[in-house]
């Protein structure tokens, strides 16, 4: 008994060293936006609790070159358990925060990294309407925060990734944030700054099949 129980802590330590973590589903609200015919459900991150008073924990504080965060969305309930469900629009998102930014004075000292798909650079687009960036690769980053791409009371992640193809294929998705410096590495003597994720979460869309 005593070596079932030390063997499932260290099963479950390896697993958050390593950023496998099951995110928690719950169903979002209808949406003029939606797929005709689907309901969308949310994965998150479970450091945000959802519904009132949508309790929000500290995140992973990136604090130089080379610090990073992975973590795996894996969908295993009831929905994408259903075989009569299909998966139609799947995005995720990586929501920063920036503490050193204001809007009265922006950036007192810039922030660089990458984020990687599936092991991969991404594009991502531009949902703000007050976004003033243009969609590019996530190979190589000057990285914003949620605050300064977002409209006044909402909460835009900066980086939104189509995935779509991913979660037809899987049932998950791994999200990697690395800190770099200013040259893109880590090894040098380039200016860098700190950053923290705060949460990673993904939306997928079900329709009948």
């Amino acid at each position: 008994m005593k070596k079932a129980v030390t063997f499932s802590l260290m099963v479950f330590f390896v697993l958050c060293s390593i950023g496998i973590v099951y995110a928690a589903s719950y169903p979002a609200p209808p949406d003029k936006n939606d797929p005709p015919g689907s309901f969308r459900i949310f994965y998150e991150w479970d450091n945000f609790t959802p519904g009132k008073p949508n309790v929000q924990k500290p995140g992973a504080d990136l604090q130089g070159p080379g610090d990073s965060y992975r973590f795996t969305v894996i969908r295993d309930d009831k929905w994408s358990n259903d075989p009569s469900l299909e998966v139609v629009r799947a995005v995720i998102g990586v929501h920063i925060n920036d503490y050193d930014w204001s809007k009265a004075g922006g950036d007192s000292k810039p922030e660089w990294g990458k984020i990687l798909i599936d092991g991969k650079p991404a594009q991502y687009g531009i949902f703000s309407p007050v976004d003033k960036r243009k969609p590019a690769s996530s190979e190589f980053l000057e990285i914003v925060g949620d605050e300064e791409i977002s409209p006044e009371g909402a909460e835009i992640p900066p980086y939104i990734f189509a995935i779509t193809d991913a979660m037809k294929k899987s049932n998950q998705v791994t999200v990697e944030i690395i800190n770099l410096r200013s040259d893109g590495t880590t090894n040098s003597n380039a200016p860098y700054g700190n950053f923290i994720v705060n949460r990673v979460g993904c939306h997928v869309w079900y329709k009948k099949k």
